[in-house]
């Protein structure tokens, strides 16, 4: 009895999940009339320096924003779909997303910038033991090796 009250209760849920609208691809093609979503974009662009930025400026923010004109060319212009629908539906030619820069924001930071050198510190008898943290300045002291940024 145990092992056919669990046969029915299976039988069931696969029925349950195979009459599901999430079990039929078309349910997920829209129709075109979705509002268009507009994601708002605050862009921080983090400089080594004032006289030596190391990589955009303020005077290449048109730059910036071009860039996030053709992502939107890229959402606005979409191709036909490689796996067909079961049912003869046109494409959607736009996904209805636009990006919109709002601000852009430049910070000056040497250890920000260098993203690539914020690395954890090599100990080869691992594992490190810490001597102190201070999440004030963002350090850890690691015994016989030093500071590391965290």
């Amino acid at each position: 009895m145990k092992h056919f009250l669990l046969l029915l209760h299976t039988i069931c849920i696969t029925y349950a999940i195979a009459q599901s609208p999430c079990s039929t691809p078309e349910n997920y093609i829209p129709s075109g009339d979705e509002p268009e979503v507009i994601v708002r974009v605050k862009l921080h662009v983090v400089q080594y320096s004032k006289t030596d930025p190391r990589n955009y400026t303020e005077k290449d923010t048109a730059a910036l924003k071009q860039q996030f004109d053709l992502i939107n060319l890229f959402y606005n212009e979409m191709e036909a779909p490689t796996l067909k629908p079961t049912k003869e539906v046109d494409h959607l030619r736009s996904a209805r997303i636009r990006f919109q820069v709002v601000e852009i924001r430049f910070h000056q930071d040497e250890r920000l910038w260098d993203r690539i050198g914020l690395h954890p510190a090599e100990n080869r008898q691992l594992p490190a033991a810490i001597d102190s943290i201070s999440s004030g300045r963002k350090e850890i002291w690691i015994a016989e090796i030093g500071r590391a940024h965290v």
